[in-house]
Order: structure tokens, then sequence, then C-alpha cells
């Protein structure tokens, strides 16, 4: 299976995932991200101070990015972001 990082970019520093996860597909991992980064939003609106993420980037093992879920795509329509 393929491996894929999920680098998660916040406004002034992204987190680089050095190890990475296998995915049987990029569409798996897209999946995986999305619900990485609403986990992420929750905490960080938990707690005051902590940086809210603004959006994951999926690249291959070579660090070319195949894809990107953005905070306010995954949000509910409800919720709208002010940071």
């Amino acid at each position: 299976m393929p491996r894929y990082l999920l680098h998660i970019e916040y406004l002034d520093e992204t987190i680089i995932d050095e190890d990475g996860a296998e995915f049987a597909s990029l569409d798996l991992a897209r999946s995986e991200a999305a619900v990485a980064l609403r986990e992420l939003f929750a905490a960080a609106i938990l707690v005051e101070g902590k940086p809210v993420p603004r959006s994951i980037s999926i690249c291959n093992e070579t660090t070319e990015r195949l894809a990107r879920i953005n905070l306010e795509t995954i949000l509910p329509a409800g919720i709208k972001t002010a940071w």
C-alpha cells in the first residue's frame, strides 16, 4: 500500500509528518485527513490560545503534495471561521 504524509498547516507553522501512514488509496488518505482536521479544530476551540489548524496537506513519500484539505471545506455550513 502507498504511504502518505499528512502535514498539518497552521497560520504560522507546518507540522511535518515524518512517518506517514499507509492507505489503500488517495481517497482514503483524504478521508483520514478530513477526520483529523475536524478533531484538531475541535480541540483548538476548547482551549483558549491553542492554534487552529488551517489545512492538512497530503503528500507522497517524495514530499510531492497530492491534495490539500482546507478547514473551511470540512466544517458544517453553520460554522464560519474567523481565523
